[in-house]
C-alpha cells in the first residue's frame, strides 16, 4: 500500500493538510502545558494522530480498491465475452459440417475421383458459403479440404493457398470430438496472421470425406471487445488477451505488442519495457460448460501514473444534491471501520470543545500570562474546527470514492448486460436465416421429402443449440409440419395464430428475419419469450412456409443477467445487487430478483434511453435508495438489436436511516459585551435549544460515559456518575423539556451551589461570554421547560446587546437542586 501513496494525488493532498495540522497540534500541546491553562491537549494530539493515520490507510485502501476492480471487471468482460462467442462458433462447425449441399459436393467429388473440382459445382457451394457468411459475419473464410490437404472450395477466392499442410487437418480428421480449435499462423489465411480457427470432419455413415474450416476473425472481434472496454481516449487502460504468458491480443500493440511475454497478476504491479502497471488477469469462468481455448486469459493493466487518478465528482455531479446526501446518510456500503472514523472525529472535536470551554470558565484576569492563555484557547478552538472541516470533507471524499465505484460498476455491468443479449440474439437472427436454407425442409415444405426427414434435421439442430426450447417448421397456412421436440408434439398439425408466423410469411428476401414481441407463449408453458422466424422458400423464391426458433428465455436470459453481476461474498445485500431487463415502458422482461416479467418499474425516462456509455443515478424505491446503472442495447454487428434497456440495481441503505438528517454543527454566535459591568456565562444546547448559566455556578464539563441509572426514578432523571470522589445526580435536560434524548447528548456539564451539585447532560457546548450584569432579566415562566423557579412565576434569561438579538434562557441551578431534593 505504501508504494502506490506517491502515485494517489487526492491522497497526497490529504497528506500534506494533515501534516500541517499535525504540526499545529504538537505546537498547541506544548504551549497548553507551558501555561498550564487548564487545558491538556496531549491526548488530543494523539487522537488524531491515530485518527489520521486510520484515514489516510483508508483513502489509500479504498483508492487501490476502485481501480483494481474497475481493472478486474475489464478483464473478467474481455475473456467472457470472447468465451460466450467462441461458445457458438464451436456449435456452428458441427452444424455447417453435415450441411446437405456441402455433403452432396464431397459425396460426388469422391465418387467421381476427379483431381479437380468441377467449376460450376465449386461456384455453386462457393455461394453457399457466401450466404453463411452473410448472415454469420464473424467468419472471415469457410474452406473445404480434402484428406489430403487439397483446398477443394474456399469463400476466399483471393487466399493463394491450393494445398494445406496446416496440422488442424491431421488433428482433425484423428479427433472424434465435436469441434477442432486451432490457434495460430494457418496457410488457410496466407500464413500472413495468427487466427482462430474450427474444424470438423465432413462425412457420412461409413467414411470421412473430407474437413470443413470456419476461420474467425479473430482480429476483428478483439478490437469491438477492447473498444467496448476502454472508456474513450484519456482512458489509459491497456487490455491484452493472452495465452498463457505471452500477448496475443492487445488493445494497445504499441504499449504492449503482440508475442510479449507478461507476468501473471492479481492487483500487483507488473514491471514491463521499462513501465510499471498496476495489472490484473482473469481466467474465464466458462458458458454452459465450455471454457475456451486451453490456457487463455485476459489482462488489464494501468501505468501507475494514472493508476488512482480520481473521477468521482464526475461521476456525482448530475446526480440530485439532495438525495444524493439522503443516500450517503442511509448508505449500508461503507465498511464499520469507515462508519467508525466520524464518529471518532466528533468524539475528539467533543473533548477538545469540554477542554477549551473549561479552560474559558476560570476568570480572566489581567497578567500576559492570562492573555496568552486566552489566546491560546482561541487558537486551540480554531484549530478544532479547522480538524472537524478536514476529516468531514475527507470523510466525505472517501464516501463519495467509494459510491462513484458502485455507480461506475453498476452501469458497467448494465453494458456488459446489454451487449451480452446483443450478441446472444444476433446469434438468433443468424441461426434462423441460416437453417431456412436447408434443402430438407424446404423439400418437406415442397412435399418432395416428408415431416419425418424434417424432424430429424430439427432434433439435429436443436441438440447442438441448446439455447432453444423448441423449434418448429410451419407451411403457408401456418400450420405446425414439424418439431424438434417430441414434449411438444401435441402441436403438429395445429395453425399457428401468432402475428410473427403470418409476418414471415411476408418477409422478402433469404436475408429477412422477423421477431416477436417479449410475450407469453402457451407454446413456452405460457411464458414470454421471443421467438425468431425466416421464410422457407422453394426452389422459385417463394416462400413455402417458415422456421421459428424458440428461444429458451427465462434459463437463458435469467443466466445472462446473473453472469453480469459481482460474486456475492462481499458486497452490499449478499447477491451483488439485482440485474434487470426491461422494456421501453419500464415493464419488467427478466430479473435475476425481487421482480417478475411484466412488473413495472418507476424510472426515468433518462435511464430507458440511456444511449452510449450508459447512465448512472440513485432512485429512492419502495424500501430504500438503490444506485442505478442503465444502457439501453445497441445491436452487434448487423443486429440492429431490440428496444430493451439492462438495468443493474445495487440498494445502498434504508429510507428512514436517510432521510434523518444529521444535526449540523452549530455555533451559537454571542460575542463578549464591551464597556459595561460584566459578569460571566457559559452556554451549551440540548433539545434543539441554548441555554446559559452562570459560569461562577459551574465546576466542569465531563463526558458522559459511566452513568448508572437509577430503577423506578423520573424519565428525566438520567441516573449518578462519579464525580470528585462522589457521586453526582444527572438531570437529562432534554427529558425535563418533554422531548427524546439525542444521540448526540453526550456532555455533562456539573453545576453547583454552595456544596450541592448536580449534573446537567447536553448535546453541545457553546461559548463562555461576559456580559453586562444588568442584561440578566426576568421573563414569564410558561412551561416546566424553562427549567422551572418557583419564584412568583418568574424565571431568568439573558439578553445579548450590540445588534445580536439573542435571548437565552439561564438555568436555576438552587432550584434544579431543590427538584432533586425533593
Amino acid at each position: 500500500m505504501q508504494s502506490f501513496l506517491k502515485y494517489m494525488p487526492r491522497v497526497q493532498g490529504y497528506l500534506q493538510r494533515l501534516g500541517v495540522l499535525q504540526n499545529t497540534w504538537s505546537n498547541l500541546s506544548l504551549l497548553s502545558q507551558m501555561t498550564g491553562g487548564g487545558t491538556d491537549l496531549v491526548a488530543t494530539r494523539a487522537a488524531f494522530e491515530e485518527l489520521s493515520q486510520e484515514l489516510v490507510s483508508h483513502l489509500a485502501a479504498e483508492t487501490q480498491r476502485k481501480a483494481v476492480a474497475g481493472l478486474a471487471a475489464r478483464a473478467q468482460v474481455a475473456i467472457d465475452v470472447l468465451v460466450r462467442n467462441l461458445f457458438e462458433r464451436t456449435a456452428d462447425i458441427g452444424f455447417l459440417a453435415i450441411d446437405d449441399d456441402i455433403v452432396a459436393f464431397m459425396r460426388q467429388w469422391t465418387t467421381d475421383g476427379a483431381d479437380e473440382v468441377e467449376p460450376r459445382a465449386a461456384a455453386l457451394l462457393r455461394e453457399r458459403f457466401r450466404e453463411y457468411t452473410a448472415k454469420y459475419s464473424v467468419y472471415s473464410n469457410v474452406v473445404l479440404l480434402a484428406p489430403d490437404g487439397r483446398v477443394l472450395v474456399q469463400l476466399d477466392e483471393h487466399n493463394p493457398t491450393r494445398h494445406s499442410a496446416d496440422a488442424l487437418l491431421g488433428r482433425t480428421l484423428a479427433s472424434s470430438a465435436p469441434f477442432v480449435e486451432s490457434f495460430g499462423a494457418t496457410d488457410l489465411t496466407g500464413g500472413q496472421e495468427r487466427t482462430l480457427v474450427y474444424s470438423y470432419r465432413v462425412g457420412d455413415q461409413r467414411r470421412t470425406l473430407g474437413v470443413l474450416a470456419l476461420v474467425f476473425r479473430f482480429e476483428d472481434e478483439m478490437r469491438a471487445i477492447f473498444d467496448k472496454l476502454r472508456a474513450g481516449p484519456e482512458d489509459w487502460t491497456a487490455l491484452v488477451l493472452l495465452d498463457g504468458r505471452q500477448v496475443i491480443a492487445s488493445s494497445d500493440p504499441w504499449q504492449l505488442p503482440i508475442g510479449a511475454p507478461l507476468p501473471a497478476a492479481e492487483g500487483d504491479v507488473v514491471r514491463f519495457a521499462g513501465r510499471e502497471y498496476l495489472a490484473v488477469g482473469c481466467a474465464t469462468v466458462g458458458y454452459q460448460g465450455y471454457m475456451g481455448p486451453a490456457g487463455w486469459s485476459a489482462q488489464a493493466l494501468l501505468p501507475l501514473e494514472y493508476a488512482f487518478e480520481e473521477r468521482a465528482a464526475q461521476t456525482l455531479a448530475k446526480l440530485d444534491r439532495q438525495l444524493l446526501d439522503a443516500a450517503h446518510r442511509g448508505a449500508d456500503i461503507f465498511s464499520a471501520e469507515l462508519r467508525a472514523i466520524p464518529r471518532r472525529a466528533d468524539s475528539i472535536e467533543r473533548d477538545l470543545n469540554r477542554s477549551v470551554w473549561n479552560g474559558n470558565l476560570r476568570p480572566p484576569g489581567t497578567g500576559a500570562g492570562d492573555s496568552f492563555a486566552s489566546a491560546l484557547l482561541r487558537e486551540v478552538s480554531a484549530t478544532g474546527r479547522s480538524t472537524r472541516e478536514l476529516f468531514a470533507r475527507s470523510i466525505g471524499d472517501l464516501q463519495e470514492t467509494v459510491l462513484s465505484s458502485l455507480l461506475q460498476d453498476g452501469v458497467f455491468r448494465a453494458s456488459l448486460a446489454a451487449d451480452i443479449l446483443d450478441r446472444n440474439l444476433y446469434e438468433r437472427a443468424n441461426d434462423c436465416r441460416w437453417w431456412a436454407l436447408n434443402g430438407t425442409l424446404r423439400a418437406c415444405l415442397e412435399g418432395k421429402a416428408g415431416a419425418d426427414a424434417a424432424t430429424g434435421i430439427l432434433e439435429q439442430i436443436n441438440g447442438l443449440y441448446t439455447v432453444y426450447d423448441h423449434i418448429l417448421l410451419f407451411d403457408r397456412d401456418a400450420r405446425v409440419v414439424a418439431t424438434s421436440k417430441s414434449s411438444r408434439a401435441a402441436g403438429v398439425g395445429k395453425q399457428l395464430a401468432q402475428q410473427w408466423a403470418a409476418a414471415t410469411l411476408l418477409l422478402r428476401d433469404s436475408q429477412s428475419w422477423s421477431v416477436s414481441g417479449f410475450e407469453p407463449l402457451d407454446a413456452y408453458g405460457g411464458r414470454p419469450t421471443w421467438v425468431f422466424t425466416a421464410a422457407v422458400r422453394g426452389s422459385d423464391g417463394i416462400a413455402r412456409g417458415g422456421i421459428a426458433l424458440v428461444f429458451d428465455a427465462a434459463p437463458q436470459v435469467q443466466a445472462m443477467l446473473h453472469d453480469v453481476l459481482p460474486q456475492a461474498a462481499g458486497t452490499v445485500d449478499g447477491t451483488g445487487g439485482t440485474a434487470l431487463f426491461v422494456d421501453a415502458d419500464a415493464r419488467v422482461l427478466a430479473a435475476t430478483a425481487g421482480y417478475l416479467p411484466g412488473d413495472t418499474l418507476a424510472l426515468p425516462a433518462r435511464l430507458l434511453h440511456a444511449d452510449g456509455a450508459g447512465t448512472v443515478d440513485i432512485l429512492q424505491l419502495a424500501d430504500g435508495y438503490y444506485a442505478v446503472g442503465a444502457r439501453r442495447c445497441h445491436g452487434y454487428r448487423e443486429f440492429p438489436g431490440l428496444d430493451v434497456t439492462a438495468i443493474v440495481l445495487r440498494r445502498l441503505g434504508d429510507l428512514a436511516a436517510g432521510a434523518a438528517a444529521p444535526l449540523p454543527h452549530r455555533q451559537l454566535g454571542v460575542r463578549t459585551q464591551a464597556g459595561k459591568t460584566t459578569d460571566r456565562v457559559a452556554t451549551f444546547a440540548t433539545a434543539g435549544q441554548w441555554l446559559a448559566v452562570p459560569a461562577s455556578q459551574v465546576a466542569e464539563a465531563v463526558d458522559a460515559e459511566g452513568v448508572t441509572r437509577m430503577p423506578g426514578a423520573s424519565d428525566w432523571y438520567t441516573g449518578v456518575v462519579r464525580f470528585g470522589g462522589a457521586l453526582l445526580p444527572v438531570i437529562d435536560l432534554a427529558r425535563w423539556y418533554g422531548v427524546a434524548r439525542s444521540a448526540d447528548a453526550r456532555t455533562i456539564v456539573v453545576v453547583e451551589e454552595g456544596e450541592a451539585r448536580v449534573g446537567l447532560l447536553v448535546e453541545q457546548l457553546g461559548e463562555v461570554v461576559e456580559i453586562g450584569a444588568d442584561d440578566i432579566v426576568d421573563v414569564p415562566v410558561q412551561s416546566r421547560g424553562q427549567v422551572g423557579t418557583a419564584r412568583a412565576g418568574r424565571a431568568r434569561a439573558v439578553k445579548f446587546g450590540d445588534g445580536q438579538d439573542v435571548t437565552l434562557p439561564v438555568i436555576d441551578v438552587s432550584s434544579l437542586i431543590g427538584v432533586l431534593g425533593q
